[in-house]
């Protein structure tokens, strides 16, 4: 692991709960700046061939207002800004850290370092206007629309994906999709003469698992289908897939591509819900709904692409 990855997994595992707790149980009228928590764990290395194990220090102090907005936000991105917004050392060391991947993009850490060393720079006074819940504590910090725009504009540039690189993803991850497709077998439905395949898609690369799914009541619309299938099938494997992508994938997110058929028909409809690892990390820590997850993914009903509301659906569905 990196230094940002045993980092991420500090903060994940013992320093974002801790917060959680610590902003819901402090009453607004206790006036104080933030919060800080320093952690040490041990790292295992191998130094001239010999394993070595030391203590590593990561500490976090986030403001106030900061973590208050960090513990409220519904996607990995308004969390990445916060996290961003707020003062992060390794070691001593200032580190940008980043919560999806091996390490922030550089234009991101670039402008991460020059804030911490813009801040270094600048001494506080103790009489600041402090600022009110919810807002930026100074304005010497980076608004969050400013990250948020910078982390977004990024997942939207576009890049070509070669064919090459698909088929190296299809070889690293491939003893990984033998054991998923073993592992879900019974709950998954895959397709026996579509293995999982890595697809070119929206700007980036997409894991593309092929399923079927069984509807015993037929739906009176195409929507209806979708949010059928959705409800059914596809939320009860979002959180089982993503568990084997844990370790910082080097792709997008997965295509959950399933072939919807119904009970008494003999037609069938496709329909593919492509979710980002965003979407997929939120759900699985229950901080987002069904419906969350489809507002960030695409979902593609025979191909053409289409919004769906699961309420609405499903109220269409009981009407008929």
């Amino acid at each position: 692991m990196t230094g940002n990855q045993r980092a991420r997994k500090t903060y994940e595992d013992v320093i974002f709960p801790l917060l959680k707790v610590a902003v819901a149980r402090i009453n607004r009228n206790v006036s104080f700046d933030g919060y800080a928590f320093e952690v040490s764990h041990h790292v295992r290395r191998q130094v001239l061939k010999v394993n070595t194990e030391g203590p590593e220090n990561v500490m976090i102090m986030f403001p106030r207002a900061v973590a208050e907005r960090l513990v409220r936000a519904a996607d990995v991105e308004s969390r990445q800004a916060a996290v961003l917004e707020s003062e992060v050392y390794l070691n001593g060391e200032p580190l940008s850290l980043w919560l999806t991947g091996d390490d922030a993009p550089a234009d991101i850490k670039d402008h991460y370092l020059a804030r911490h060393d813009h801040g270094a720079n600048t001494k506080k006074t103790l009489n600041e206007e402090p600022a009110e819940p919810g807002t930026l504590v100074s304005s010497s910090l980076v608004p969050e629309s400013t990250l948020l725009n910078q982390i977004r504009d990024r997942q939207n540039t576009v890049r070509e994906i070669s064919p090459a690189e698909l088929a190296k993803l299809q070889t690293t991850y491939e003893p990984t999709l033998q054991r998923l497709t073993t592992d879900l077998k019974q709950e998954g439905h895959f397709v026996d003469y579509a293995p999982p395949a890595f697809i070119a898609f929206h700007n980036g690369a997409y894991l593309q698992l092929n399923i079927s799914t069984e509807l015993e009541s037929p739906a009176s619309s195409q929507y209806s289908v979708a949010a059928l299938a959705f409800d059914t099938h596809i939320s009860h494997m979002l959180r089982a897939v993503s568990k084997y992508f844990h370790d910082n994938p080097r792709f997008e997110g997965i295509d959950f591509s399933t072939t919807v058929r119904q009970s008494g028909r003999a037609s069938s409809q496709s329909v593919e819900f492509v979710v980002p690892f965003s979407a997929l990390l939120c759900y699985e820590k229950y901080d987002c709904t069904g419906q969350e997850v489809i507002n960030r993914s695409i979902v593609l009903i025979n191909g053409e692409r289409a919004a769906l509301d699961l309420q609405r659906a499903e109220a269409e569905y009981q009407a008929h």
